[in-house]
């Protein structure tokens, strides 16, 4: 896992202020992506988040060609806080 701050080159940007980036570790993804909604409520895929804009977290998972990329985002800093007290970071 690595957390990036977003900025103009990713999705999310203006929107989200943080994303977790897993890489090829779906499990560790399903996992967070579940404490994520126990936690915060629900939240939502990023592609829609226009409709929905005071969901707190959103996810984003991508299967192009063969490689896989995973991500949850982040709408503040309390958020991204509460996930590192409780997973960390790479």
């Amino acid at each position: 896992m690595r957390v990036q701050r977003i900025d103009g080159r990713m999705n999310g940007h203006g929107v989200y202020q943080h994303r977790v980036a897993f890489g090829h570790d779906k499990r560790r993804y399903i996992a967070v992506q579940d404490w994520c909604w126990e936690t915060f409520g629900p939240g939502i895929e990023l592609a829609f988040f226009d409709l929905e804009p005071d969901r707190v977290w959103a996810w984003d998972y991508d299967a192009i060609r063969g490689h896989t990329r995973c991500f949850i985002y982040f709408k503040g800093q309390e958020q991204l806080t509460l996930f590192l007290l409780r997973w960390g970071a790479d």
